[in-house]
C-alpha cells in the first residue's frame, strides 16, 4: 500500500483529502509541521509528503529542511500546495526541497496524476486494500472501552491459538538445557526433527565461522560438538522463534527485520547480564530477552488495523508503546502473552518475566533480593540498553531513568562499563551473521559533532541517552556535580542536568553561566541547559532552558537538544 503523510492547517479540507486519498488506496497519515511529528517522517518513511503552504510557512519550510537534511527520509518526495505564486517563488520552494507545487484551486485528479507520477518513478503503484471480512470487523471492536479487558484478551488468545501454534522445538531444548544427564545426542535429535533448523547448523558449522581444513562435518551431533552446545542451544531457539512469522513488512511504520534485531540484542545482553546477577538461567534470559515483545509481532501479524492504531498514537504524543495500549484498549500485549504462552506450554519464569519486565520502574531496590524481580530487571534493563545501543528498532525508543540502588541490590555493582557495552555490542554482530539476519541501516538523527556535558547529579551507573547520544556520534561527558564549574567553560554545546528530584533553581543558576564550546571572546554564549527531572513543574523554560521528564523517547531528547543547541545564537549576550 502506498502511504502519505499530510500536513495541512485547514482541518476540513484535511479530512476531506484524507477520506478521498483513502478512497483511493492510499494510506494517510496526518502530522503537523513540528519537531515532535518528524518522529512521523522516521518512523514510516512515507512514500510522498503532502504539504499545504500558507502565506506565513515558516514552519513547514523548516520541516522540509529536516525531511531533507536526513539521509533516511531526504529522498522522500514533497508535493506542496497553496495560494498563487510566481514562477520566482516557485524555484525558490524548489530549492528549499518541494518537488512539485500545486495552486489553488486544487484539483484532485491533478494531485492524483503527480502522486502516481512520483510513484512510477519508483516503481509503485496505488492498489486498493481488500475489503475487511466480518472477522475483522469483529477484531476491530477490542478497541471499544466497553469490552472487559479480560474478554478482549479471551478473544485476542482464542483468534491466535486458532491460527498458530508455537514450535515445540524451542520448549524441547529449553528442557534439555535443564538437564544435566543431556548432551549433543539429545540435542542433535531435537534439531533433526526440524530440517529446515538441521540444514541450516550442518551449513553452520561448515562456515567460515567453524570451519576447519581437517573435515567436514556430516551429521548434527558433530555440527553440535564443533560450534558448542550452548551456542547451538541458542541459535535453534533463536531461529525457530524468528522464521515463526514471515520477516516482511506488514504494517506501515514497523519493520519485522529491525524488530527481530532488537529482540535478539535483549536476548543477548539478557544472558549477559544473566551471568553477573545470582540465581538467574541463562538460557532462560536469552528466550525472554528473544520474546520480550513478542506480542507485538502478534499484533503485527493477526491484529493489524490495532496495531497501527496504537503505533500512530505512539509516535504522534512520543509515548511508551505499552502506555498507548493501555489507554486505547485497556489491555498490553504482554497481557496477551500472559495467556497464550501458558498454551504454548512455555517455561512460566519466561512468561512471568516478560509481563513484569516493561514494570521494573515499579520494582522497589529491596525487593531484587527475590530471583523473580532479578530476573525481570536482567530482561527489562537489557530492553533498555538496546535501544540505547540502536541495535534493531522495536515500536519506540522510549526509556526511562534506573537508580544507582538497583544495580546495586541485584549485583550489577559496576554498572553498565563501557568493557561490557563492547562485549554485548560483539556479541550481538557476531550472532547475527550466524543467524544471517539481514541488517537495515538504523536511523540516525542529526549526527553532528555536537560535544554534551551531563551533570550527573543522581550518580547512576546507567545513563541511557549518554550512550544514545555516542551512537549518534555526538561527543558526551559524564560531569561530576562536585567539579569545578570554571573548568566546564568552553567544552560543551549543550548540559544536560541528569538530575531526578535532585536539581534546584540554584543549580539552574550554577550552570546556566558555563561559556559554551568554540565561542570566541567577543561572541561568547552560554550553554543551553536541558533539566531531565521527576519535578518538571518546578521549573521554567527558556531560550536557554529546556525541561523534561525523566520518562521519554529518545527520539524527542535528541530533537530537543538540537532544537535548544541550534538558537544559540539568540543567546550571545553583550560585551561591554
Amino acid at each position: 500500500m502506498v502511504c502519505i503523510v499530510l500536513i495541512c492547517g485547514n482541518n476540513k479540507e484535511k479530512q476531506i483529502l484524507k477520506l478521498a486519498l483513502e478512497q483511493r488506496g492510499i494510506k494517510v497519515l496526518l502530522a503537523e509541521p513540528v519537531y515532535k511529528n518528524y518522529l512521523t517522517i522516521i518512523q514510516y518513511l512515507p512514500d510522498l509528503v503532502l504539504l499545504e503552504l500558507p502565506r506565513q510557512a515558516h514552519e513547514q519550510l523548516h520541516f522540509c529542511g529536516l525531511i531533507k537534511g536526513h539521509k533516511k527520509t531526504k529522498s522522500i518526495p514533497i508535493i506542496g500546495y497553496g495560494i498563487r505564486l510566481s514562477e520566482i517563488e516557485k524555484r525558490s520552494l524548489s530549492q528549499l526541497g518541494i518537488c512539485t507545487y500545486l495552486q489553488r484551486p486544487l484539483k484532485f485528479s491533478a494531485l492524483v496524476n503527480v502522486i502516481d507520477q512520483f510513484l512510477k518513478a519508483s516503481n509503485k503503484k496505488i492498489e486498493k486494500d481488500p475489503k475487511p471480512n466480518s472477522k475483522q470487523n469483529d477484531l476491530n471492536k477490542l478497541l471499544c472501552s466497553d469490552i472487559p479487558g479480560t474478554q478482549k484478551i479471551e478473544i485476542m488468545s482464542d483468534h491466535v491459538s486458532s491460527l498458530m501454534a508455537f514450535p515445540f522445538t524451542v520448549a524441547r531444548v529449553l528442557h534439555l538445557t535443564q538437564d544435566d544427564r543431556t548432551g549433543a545426542a539429545h540435542l542433535a535429535k531435537a534439531i533433526t526433527a526440524d530440517p529446515v533448523i538441521a540444514t541450516h547448523i550442518l551449513k553452520l558449522s561448515n562456515s567460515v565461522f567453524f570451519a576447519s581444513s581437517s573435515r567436514r562435518i556430516t551429521s548434527i551431533k558433530d555440527s553440535i560438538v564443533r560450534i558448542g552446545f550452548n551456542e547451538t542451544k541458542k541459535i535453534v531457539m533463536s531461529m525457530t522463534v524468528i522464521n515463526l512469522l514471515d520477516k516482511n513488512r506488514k504494517s506501515f511504520g514497523f519493520s519485522r527485520i529491525a524488530f527481530w534485531n532488537h529482540s535478539l540484542s535483549v536476548a543477548v545482553i539478557s544472558e549477559a547480564l544473566a551471568r553477573q546477577i545470582s540465581n538467574i538461567n541463562t538460557e532462560e534470559a536469552f528466550l525472554a530477552g528473544l520474546l520480550h515483545d513478542f506480542g507485538i509481532i502478534i499484533y503485527d501479524e493477526f491484529f493489524p488495523d490495532i496495531f497501527d492504531t496504537v503505533l500512530q498514537k505512539t509516535v504522534n504524543e512520543g509515548s511508551s508503546f505499552i502506555q498507548c495500549e493501555k489507554t486505547e484498549m485497556g489491555i498490553t500485549h504482554n497481557d496477551l502473552i500472559a495467556a497464550l504462552f501458558p498454551k504454548w506450554k512455555l517455561p512460566q519464569p519466561v512468561t512471568d518475566v516478560i509481563v513484569m519486565q516493561d514494570k521494573i520502574q515499579d520494582i522497589k531496590p529491596e525487593s531484587l533480593s527475590k530471583n523473580d524481580s532479578k530476573f525481570a530487571f536482567c530482561v527489562g534493563l537489557s530492553n533498555l540498553l538496546a535501544k540505547s545501543l540502536i541495535t534493531g528498532k522495536e515500536c519506540d525508543e522510549y526509556i526511562y531513568a534506573v537508580s544507582k540502588e538497583h544495580f546495586l541490590k541485584a549485583g550489577i555493582r559496576a554498572g553498565i562499563t563501557n568493557q561490557f557495552i563492547e562485549h554485548v555490542t560483539n556479541q550481538i554482530v557476531s550472532f547475527k551473521r550466524m543467524l544471517k539476519l539481514d541488517e537495515e541501516e538504523q536511523t540516525k538523527l542529526h549526527a553532528s559533532g555536537h560535544q554534551i556535558g551531563i551533570v550527573n547529579f543522581k550518580r547512576d551507573m546507567f545513563i541511557a541517552p549518554s550512550i544514545y547520544l555516542s551512537k549518534h556520534g555526538w561527543g558526551v561527558e559524564i560531569v561530576s556535580p562536585t567539579q569545578n564549574t570554571a573548568e566546564l567553560d568552553n567544552k560543551f554545546d549543550c548540559l544536560i542536568l541528569w538530575g531526578g528530584d535532585t536539581v534546584s533553581v540554584q543549580d539552574i543558576d550554577t550552570y546556566s553561566k558555563i561559556i559554551g564550546h568554540g565561542s570566541e571572546d567577543t561572541r561568547y554564549y552560554f550553554s543551553p541547559l536541558l533539566v531531565v527531572t521527576s519535578n518538571t513543574n518546578d521549573f521554567t523554560e527558556s531560550e536557554q532552558l529546556a525541561v523534561m521528564n525523566e520518562n521519554f523517547d529518545l527520539r524527542i531528547f535528541i530533537l530537543t537538544l538540537e532544537k535548544l543547541i541550534s538558537k544559540k545564537d539568540d543567546r550571545k549576550p553583550d560585551v561591554k
